[in-house]
């Protein structure tokens, strides 16, 4: 589905720390994270995004998962980011990327 909305590098990461990693290292169009995650949860990460100016325009999406406690998804929806749960909105996802990703050509 990312490929398909012209997105060309993309990276999976084991927890926050690796997606933080992975971001810094540039090429990345757009982060889709959970709230949840190790060493640096989705909302830590967002902050770090916005706080560095080479990281702090990429569009973020945050995942909440079933049992995410609620003080945790009140503060992922005060951060700015673009929230869905799981199972995901597939159509917010997608227009969410849309807006994000430049448009492919000529497939």
């Amino acid at each position: 589905m990312l490929y398909d909305l012209g997105a060309k590098n993309v990276a999976m990461a084991k927890d926050g720390q690796e997606a933080l990693e992975a971001v810094r290292k540039g090429g990345i169009d757009v982060v889709i994270s959970g709230i949840t995650m190790r060493h640096i949860n989705g909302i830590e990460l967002h902050r770090i995004l916005r706080c560095e100016q080479s990281t702090s325009d990429i569009p973020f999406v945050m995942v909440k998962f079933a049992d995410d406690s609620s003080e945790l998804v009140e503060e992922a929806a005060s951060t700015g980011a673009t929230l869905t749960k799981v199972p995901l909105d597939l159509e917010l996802l997608n227009r969410k990327l849309a807006e994000a990703l430049p448009r492919p050509t000529g497939r």
